[in-house]
């Protein structure tokens, strides 16, 4: 008897795979991926981190994750595209893209402005382009080469 509990129990045991399908799960891959690049200096406390769409299909996923500073206006941030790969009982990014943030395709601001241009700032946002005053002892900034 106790060997047929033990093997009841065992089958069921290892039929039981903890279920990551889930936005929570999708979340901390993320964040373990960015605590793995520390070259990249991110301040994870600065920001929330929203997982904002997800599909899952069998051992992959797509997801959306916002990443919105804390306290910010409205609308900052951006938008990145995870694609990510079952490992166990957790997920792992296999590949990312930034997507923008409120419908802006990236490399473009909202209706139409060239990437770089007033509008795609926040307000106060000191210019990028064109004569921006920059600390005192900071290096030139070369002007960006056209295509030529």
């Amino acid at each position: 008897m106790k060997l047929v509990i033990l093997i009841g129990l065992s089958l069921l045991a290892a039929g039981c795979a903890k279920d990551i399908q889930n936005s929570a799960a999708v979340r901390q891959a993320v964040l373990d991926h960015l605590k793995s690049r520390s070259d990249f200096g991110l301040n994870l406390d600065a920001m929330d981190i929203q997982v904002s769409n997800v599909s899952f299909r069998d051992k992959e996923a797509d997801a959306q994750v916002a990443f919105v500073p804390k306290g910010g206006p409205a609308g900052s941030g951006m938008s990145m595209s995870y694609k990510l790969e079952r490992s166990g009982d957790k997920w792992v990014v296999k590949s990312k893209a930034m997507t923008g943030m409120g419908g802006a395709p990236v490399g473009g601001a909202p209706g139409g402005a060239p990437a770089g241009s007033a509008s795609e700032l926040p307000p106060g946002h000191m210019p990028t382009a064109g004569g921006a005053e920059l600390p005192p002892g900071h290096a030139p900034v070369p002007a960006p080469k056209g295509n030529n």
